[in-house]
């Protein structure tokens, strides 16, 4: 994916989890697209005005909520599946994805764990660093670590 993609060049730099981004409109990917969270972040990213925003939802189930919710709706094989990232980077290159938005903790884990392979295809992932979702994940891995 080049930088030279529609919204990099033109627009203005916005701040979204940790990066800078110049863009006029976001093509955001919603993973797990039938959860309440989904649902929430998508309202609430349409009530502001500053920025203009297309989104597109995958999910695992063909006959979730999320199909009926998003124009452009994917099925996706899955966090634990092998061909998971692939399919992901498939929907993204379709779509002209930049920014991924995980909806679900296995799924934040898996897009974490391949968060450099989809920045150097030009899409960022509003994750945390592998290790610290690993961690934050395993509450007596945490436990452990915080007793430290």
């Amino acid at each position: 994916r080049s930088q030279n993609r529609k919204g990099i060049e033109g627009g203005w730099n916005v701040e979204l989890g940790g990066y800078i981004i110049r863009m006029d409109t976001y093509s955001i990917l919603l993973t797990c697209a039938g959860s309440q969270l989904i649902v929430g972040n998508v309202n609430a990213l349409k009530k502001q005005q500053e920025l203009t925003f297309r989104f597109i939802g995958t999910d695992t189930n063909p006959n979730g909520v999320g199909k009926h919710f998003f124009k452009n709706f994917y099925i996706n094989p899955g966090a634990k599946s092998s061909s998971y990232i692939k399919e992901i980077l498939k929907i993204a290159t379709k779509e002209n994805i930049s920014i991924i938005l995980p909806g679900s903790d296995a799924e934040t884990l898996v897009l974490a764990k391949n968060k450099i392979l989809l920045e150097k295809e030009g899409i960022k992932v509003v994750v945390d660093e592998y290790e610290l979702i690993k961690l934050i994940q395993s509450k007596l891995d945490l436990f452990n670590y915080l007793s430290i």
